[in-house]
């Protein structure tokens, strides 16, 4: 575990913990060359240089999501409509939206014509074949609007050594919040304060996470609060009857 005062953007932790991850995979100790088979995939605070140049010394694949600077934010707000794509929806029907209303684009050709670290990232610094790709959409109800906004859209950019179109990049990129939502799970149910100290406390904790691979926790709560009951009365005595089906 760091310290509570550990920074976001340590690259050494985050190498550390690349490693560790690493060496935990099948064949990694046997000295299997999984290679671009691996895809790193991490938000702003993985975006740096030294994590870049270990990954791509490994051979890994990454998509690091990276600080967007007001200067990215008003060179995105001036770009040319012919590099711009209507972006990805997941799902058998989601489908490609209006470019009008969201689009991603490859912005490493302008990134290049500015003198190096103008717009807040220096590619000469990352390895040969680094690109960024801007995302740029409404943000969703209730968000807060930042000073990098164009037009009221959110700007938000990744970089990645893959080669492909920016659009299936980025959806690619996009499916790393399953591990935001699943690290809110745990701390939702309270699975990150463990271990316990009593058995039975933790034969109770294996029955829940034995619930949590199958229902989140507004399911959870509304199955254990939900279950059908009827209550019987006789001989002075009040009984509970659960149904029988009830998880």
């Amino acid at each position: 575990m760091r310290p509570g005062n550990a920074g976001a953007n340590n690259a050494d932790d985050h190498i550390t913990l690349l490693r560790r991850a690493y060496r935990a995979l099948p064949g990694s100790q046997r000295g299997g060359n999984i290679g671009h088979k691996i895809l790193v995939r991490t938000d702003g605070a993985g975006g740096t240089r030294n994590v870049a140049a270990y990954l791509h010394s490994r051979g890994f694949a990454y998509s690091l999501g990276i600080r967007v600077t007001d200067k990215i934010g008003a060179l995105v707000s001036t770009m040319s409509d012919e590099i711009k794509q209507g972006v990805l929806r997941p799902g058998a029907n989601g489908g490609v939206t209006d470019a009008d209303t969201a689009y991603v684009a490859d912005i490493t050709g302008l990134l290049s014509t500015g003198k190096a670290g103008e717009y807040g990232i220096n590619l000469d610094s990352f390895p040969t074949g680094t690109r960024v790709i801007v995302r740029v959409e409404y943000p969703a109800a209730g968000c807060q609007l930042r000073i990098t906004d164009v037009d009221g859209r959110r700007v938000t950019a990744f970089i990645t050594d893959s080669a492909g179109q920016p659009q299936v990049l980025d959806l690619r990129h996009r499916g790393r919040g399953r591990c935001e939502q699943r690290i809110k799970d745990a701390k939702d149910l309270s699975f990150l304060a463990v271990p316990h100290h009593s058995f039975a406390a933790k034969k109770a904790r294996t029955a829940a996470r034995s619930w949590w691979w199958l229902w989140d926790p507004g399911s959870l709560r509304a199955r254990l609060l939900s279950t059908a009951a009827t209550v019987a009365r006789h001989a002075r005595q009040v009984r509970v009857h659960l149904d029988g089906h009830a998880p």
